[in-house]
């Protein structure tokens, strides 16, 4: 269940089918009304009836400000999901997500929304000077969260290492690599996991998605 966060007092935002501020996201000439899962920080997380490829440059369109006006925002689609018939979509937006639009899920406080995914790689651990086989299992805008055999210590640094398949290519794959710092870590040796801060990365990467070399977008590097 998700809960909308009231930001403005003149205009809000309900994500139900019978909105009657509806979403869209067009691609290309294609426009497509959503539902908003989760809206915070630079991210959205909609649900769709058609997919958007990884990678592609898009347009949410919505009513904001009061009287309310469309305006569209430039995104980029870096996570789609097939639900039952239907697509969970993660889009990074150029900025902050608009105050009529963020959607925070019943009990999160994070500003950036995370992703699940399943990503192997290797992860060398600076601090004792070792190296293991990892996988993240989900990323946000400026973190990941690692499984790894070994238990972490909070304030480890780490580089971590994987391929990961380029968006529009067939069978074509490039090399990511991060830096950052562990917060937080649980569990014991043999199944741990590791809460991690990146150092000057976005986690959209660990999707194959590098937002510095898309053409016609300019990101804002922020948190």
């Amino acid at each position: 269940m998700q809960t909308l966060s009231r930001r403005s007092t003149e205009s809000s935002l309900s994500t139900s089918p019978s909105s009657p501020l509806p979403v869209f996201v067009q691609h290309e000439t294609t426009q497509t009304q959503v539902s908003v899962l989760e809206a915070s920080g630079f991210d959205l997380r909609i649900l769709s009836s058609r997919a958007f490829p990884v990678g592609q440059i898009v347009k949410v369109k919505t009513l904001t400000g009061f009287p309310a006006s469309e305006e569209e925002f430039p995104g980029v689609v870096h996570f789609v999901v097939s639900r039952l018939g239907r697509f969970e979509i993660g889009i990074v937006l150029v900025c902050h997500v608009a105050e009529e639009l963020i959607v925070i899920s019943t009990g999160g406080q994070r500003v950036n929304i995370r992703f699940q995914c399943k990503v192997p790689g290797d992860v060398y651990w600076t601090d004792s000077a070792t190296k293991e086989s990892a996988t993240v299992l989900n990323y946000s805008r400026g973190g990941i969260c690692l499984q790894t055999r070994h238990r972490a210590e909070p304030g480890s640094s780490f580089q971590l290492k994987w391929n990961y398949p380029v968006p529009g290519t067939y069978m074509k794959s490039a090399s990511g690599c991060f830096s950052g710092v562990v917060r937080w870590s649980s569990g014991s040796d043999g199944s741990a996991l590791a809460g991690c801060k990146l150092n000057g990365a976005l986690g959209y990467l660990v999707a194959g998605v590098d937002l510095g070399l898309m053409k016609g977008f300019r990101p804002v590097f922020g948190r």
